[in-house]
């Protein structure tokens, strides 16, 4: 009888065990990496600052945002070539300006922007509570890295509020998982003016190929300010002479036009040389990347 009751006792004590481990699945990683043990020095902030600009470089010259505005206009075409291109006759609504909401750029076209605004959102997240100190990394740098990103963020909410006016407006204070209601296009253009206007100190003034400085920053003031009387029916073309005049006059750094080779902005990468005209470029990928002009 002793043997039997000692045998159900270690039965009950193997099955409580086996209970206890089978409900608690928490994991511990050893191959990926997180917050907790990823950053532990200055280039793996650097690396994480650079991964929103290379979502930025696809949605902004290569995605559903190109499609929609830069195909659509009258410099680029899409041809059908015998059967192929066609593609349901979505190139051809396009061209003429007929597009429908089933249509795949159009939800691209909200999107693309959105992810890269929560690839910044986490990675605020993550520098809110961070010791760069500890990383050698001094509080200029940590501002700089802040503002590019938060200038960043405020250049992919331009592409959505040029496209659908009424978008919620997410940042890094608000949970991953939260959904919010649409702001109005008054709300979205003050949030974007007050990000600029309130970052740009804090960025570099010299020109840092494919990264946000100072007049970069300012030409997107100009943009926003240029476009106010479609968006919002007021008028802000005064603002943005202003901070086009001040671009000019070297104030957010030293940029000036080749007036002996129309050319000097298109040849900006080859061989090392960098255009003095361009405010902002993508440095070129594996394809071939067009060079802009502007932001």
């Amino acid at each position: 009888m002793k043997n039997i009751k000692s045998l159900c006792a270690v039965s009950l004590m193997a099955t409580t065990m086996a209970f206890t481990s089978c409900t608690d699945l928490t994991e511990e990683p050893f191959n990926i990496l997180t917050s907790d043990n990823y950053f532990t020095d200055k280039a793996s902030v650097e690396a994480t600052v650079l991964r929103p600009y290379e979502h930025a470089q696809w949605c902004g010259w290569d995605g559903d945002r190109w499609q929609l505005q830069e195909l659509t206009g009258d410099h680029f075409v899409w041809t059908q070539k015998g059967r192929h291109g066609y593609d349901d006759g979505q190139w051809v609504r396009l061209h003429e300006h007929k597009w429908n909401y089933d249509m795949n750029q159009i939800n691209g076209g909200w999107v693309g922007p959105y992810q890269g605004i929560q690839q910044i959102n986490s990675l605020l997240r993550d520098f809110n509570v961070l010791d760069f100190q500890a990383m050698g990394i001094t509080d200029e740098e940590k501002n700089n890295y802040i503002g590019e990103l938060r200038t960043l963020r405020a250049w992919f909410y331009i592409f959505l509020i040029d496209f659908y006016r009424n978008v919620p407006i997410f940042t890094e204070k608000d949970a991953p998982d939260e959904l919010l209601a649409q702001a109005t296009p008054e709300e979205v253009f003050s949030y974007i003016e007050s990000e600029l206007k309130d970052v740009l100190p804090q960025l570099k003034k010299e020109n840092i190929v494919g990264r946000f400085t100072q007049a970069p920053a300012a030409a997107l003031l100009a943009r926003i300010y240029f476009n106010s009387q479609v968006w919002l029916n007021v008028d802000r073309s005064a603002d943005c002479k202003t901070f086009c005049e001040d671009i000019i006059a070297g104030k957010y750094g030293e940029y000036h036009i080749n007036q002996n080779d129309y050319r000097d902005p298109f040849r900006s990468g080859i061989k090392g040389y960098r255009s003095p005209e361009l405010l902002f470029e993508f440095p070129p990928q594996t394809q071939c990347v067009p060079v802009r002009r502007f932001p």
